[in-house]
């Protein structure tokens, strides 16, 4: 179809993949976002492209109806390509056998022979496209020899986004780089897939493919998904039959638009339909083409050629975009030229933690198994080295052996171990240690001193006590930041609001307790959060949910003990929730004290018996597109722990006068001989002085807190008070 006027909807590509695709592509989202980093120079570079196309389309108007456009040089356009296999040992580590039959099935689609159930009205436009060819590299970036196929174990598989491209791309001038996926998100949503285009503000390191593994071997998609990174559009333009589309003048416009309970309105098989035409704004008014790969129609007749304009967009942007691939000098360095070789494997492997989880820690006297998972050529030995496992070394021989997991290795002692793999194959040995891989814990947790609340408060002290962040993947899509926006005190922490991290979740954990001697043990923490009304394709409400959960075994495994969703987790009022698009129109920012709840684990939530001995716990937020999230008084009650009003009365804790003018008097007593540390802090959470810090005896204390002498200034101070494992703060004002 036409496209005279560049329109900003013809800067985004809505993609689906080709024939039984199931999932919609995020393309749509994903260049979005490329466009939103620079607008100005996105829609430059995309109006720079266009332009070169007219002109390359006029100069060779007649070749390309006549249909022998052909590209000068070399006989083809041979593009080098790399298959970054992104698994955690599910269906998605599929078989170099699997890669190699699904980039045969492409060449298949670009040569034609797909194209046999093409109408008569359009057979004319059918278009012989095997100039492009794909192929497998056989050398990696350093010339070593290679299958084309690398595998990384991650997490980050499922719900993968353009973030799983950091941990392994090849240079994305002399390859076409294909990330492979269980499942792929783009702007929060479930895709099959996304392609970056060959112009615009793109990354160089994030150019490339990235699809659902299942996609990827079972129909059309690959090719489909390469037509985009080649430059070619959808034939629809939006919500509507307007003819400025794709700008290739041999592909009727077709009707498309996106609902709130459907993605693909006006689609379907319409197979036994001929005639089918969505669409009458073209002249002559032509039936839809239901067979062109870059639309998504079902069907058997569906998603099969490829038109002579769309050839030919395809060979400008090799010629001016995509040139070094091809170039004689690349295809040499990559090997695709040469024949096929055994290489040496690479070795790699993953684990499984007592059969439950690919923790690499655990407490002491845990086992893990671990399982090869090498790459890049067969492997007929494998060699296991385990530092301070037992067993300490395993080797494997046989298919049996090599394709499942080793015996448990049992670690008796905490500390960090190294692991070691060699293997050996028809081409040679290669060996690796993974350094400090794995974490073994004390199995009676030993609690560091006043490590029990979580304080980034005063000391900003929250992680040498080990309490940590982390994300449900291990690239960053959202970090925690302190913020002077707190419950209490000065500070809390705050998750900002992200769209590209809808459905993932995001964690705070504690160190190891042990609560085997507590009364009354608890997990208590406070949180500010509402609600956002932004999710793509739809406007609702966004379903975020709130767990907290404990281990007793390192973390091992975790026991889910509240949840908290729906309505019961907002703690603004509609009126403060923030509204779609994203970025949001407002931020919520918690006014005050009432914009908070408490969540506490205690009672019948908690372990009991040994348990009690190692107990860690998770507060998770899975995050579904609200605004910001605020935690705060993240705290666990100890064996001797109370909490602040009641450690006061305990202690006959009085600080008088307050506010004062030059000086002030603390005083407390204590019932037996303990470990006090008295410290005043600033406004700021800066420690200004230190009052005391020792061992003290029984009986009755008094501290001088004296302007003068500690040379302050008129303000706001804390008293921060730690008496053996029990802390207290009190708010003091000098006139």
């Amino acid at each position: 179809m036409k496209n005279i006027i560049i329109t900003l909807s013809a800067l985004i590509v809505f993609c689906f993949g080709a024939s039984a695709q199931t999932l919609k592509c995020g393309t749509t989202q994903y260049n979005q976002s490329l466009r939103d980093i620079n607008p100005d120079e996105y829609i430059q570079q995309r109006n720079q492209f266009e332009q070169g196309w007219a002109q390359y389309r006029e100069i060779h108007k007649d070749e390309i109806k006549s249909t022998i456009l052909k590209k000068s040089a070399q006989p083809k356009y041979i593009i080098p390509v790399v298959i970054h296999i992104m698994h955690n040992y599910g269906g998605e580590n599929i078989s170099d056998a699997q890669v190699q039959a699904t980039i045969n099935l492409m060449n298949e689609y670009y040569k034609g022979n797909k194209a046999k159930n093409v109408r008569p009205i359009f057979q004319h436009l059918i278009a012989d496209c095997g100039d492009i060819e794909f192929r497998l590299a056989k050398k990696d970036p350093k010339g070593n020899c290679s299958t084309g196929i690398t595998r990384t174990q991650t997490e980050q598989t499922s719900n993968a986004t353009n973030d799983i491209k950091k941990l392994i791309c090849w240079d994305t001038k002399r390859y076409l780089n294909i990330w492979v996926a269980s499942s792929v998100l783009s702007g929060g949503k479930a895709v099959g897939g996304f392609a970056q285009l060959p112009f615009g503000y793109s990354p160089a390191n994030t150019d490339g493919i990235l699809l659902v593994a299942g996609q990827f071997v079972s129909d059309g998609t690959g090719a489909h998904e390469a037509g985009h990174w080649l430059g070619l559009s959808h034939p629809f333009d939006g919500d509507s039959c307007d003819i400025n589309g794709d700008n290739i003048f041999d592909t009727p416009p077709t009707y498309f638009t996106y609902s709130k309970t459907q993605v693909n309105t006006g689609r379907g098989d319409s197979c036994a339909r001929p005639f089918a035409n969505t669409c009458s704004t073209d002249n002559p008014d032509l039936p839809d083409m239901q067979e062109n790969i870059m639309d998504y129609f079902g069907g058997s007749c569906s998603s099969v050629m490829f038109t002579l304009e769309q050839r030919a967009r395809m060979f400008y942007s090799l010629e001016n975009y995509r040139s070094q691939l091809w170039a004689a000098d690349n295809l040499v360095n990559t090997g695709v030229l040469d024949a096929a070789t055994p290489c040496t494997p690479i070795p790699s492997f993953g684990i499984t933690l007592n059969n439950i989880s690919t923790s690499t820690t655990a407490c002491a006297n845990n086992s893990f198994t671990f399982r090869q998972t090498s790459y890049n050529g067969a492997v007929t030995s494998a060699e296991w080295t385990f530092d301070g496992g037992t067993p300490n070394t395993y080797t494997a021989s046989t298919s049996s052996a090599l394709s499942t997991a080793t015996p448990a290795i049992t670690y008796a002692n905490p500390g960090t171990y190294n692991v070691k793999l060699k293997v050996t194959g028809p081409a040679g040995t290669r060996d690796t240690v993974y350094k400090n891989y794995i974490t073994i814990l004390p199995a009676t947790a030993t609690l560091p001193k006043n490590a029990y609340s979580a304080d980034w408060d005063y000391l900003n002290d929250y992680q040498a006590n080990g309490w940590y962040f982390e994300n449900e993947n291990a690239s960053t899509r959202l970090t925690w930041v302190r913020t002077p926006v707190p419950y209490s005190g000065n500070y809390s922490m705050m998750l900002p609001v992200n769209p590209n991290a809808i459905q993932t979740s995001f964690y705070f954990i504690s160190p190891s307790f042990n609560l085997s001697g507590a009364a009354a043990p608890y997990f208590k923490f406070k949180y500010a959060f509402a609600q956002g009304t932004y999710t793509p394709l739809s406007i609702t409400a966004s379903p975020d949910v709130l767990r907290v959960s404990y281990s007793t075994d390192c973390g091992k495994s975790w026991t889910s003990k509240k949840v908290v969703s729906g309505a019961a987790l907002f703690t603004a009022t509609n009126g403060t929730t923030a509204t779609s698009p994203i970025p949001y129109t407002s931020y919520f920012v918690p006014a005050d004290q009432s914009k908070w709840k408490e969540v506490k684990l205690d009672g019948a939530l908690l372990p009991t018996g040994a348990a009690l001995n190692n107990v860690k716990f998770r507060i998770e937020l899975a995050y579904e597109g609200g605004n910001n999230f605020y935690l705060d008084e993240v705290q666990v009650g100890l064996a001797s722990s109370i909490n602040n009003d009641l450690l006061k009365e305990q202690l006959g804790f009085n600080l008088y006068p307050n506010p004062f003018n030059s000086s002030a008097t603390l005083s407390y007593s204590l019932n037996s001989k303990e470990i006090v540390e008295v410290a005043i802090f600033d406004i700021a959470g800066k420690q200004i002085a230190t009052l005391s810090n020792g061992m003290q005896s029984e009986g009755k204390h008094e501290l001088q807190i004296n302007k003068s002498d500690l040379n302050l200034n008129s303000g706001i101070y804390f008293i921060k008070m730690m008496v053996g494992e029990n802390t207290l703060t009190q708010k003091v004002v000098l006139n």
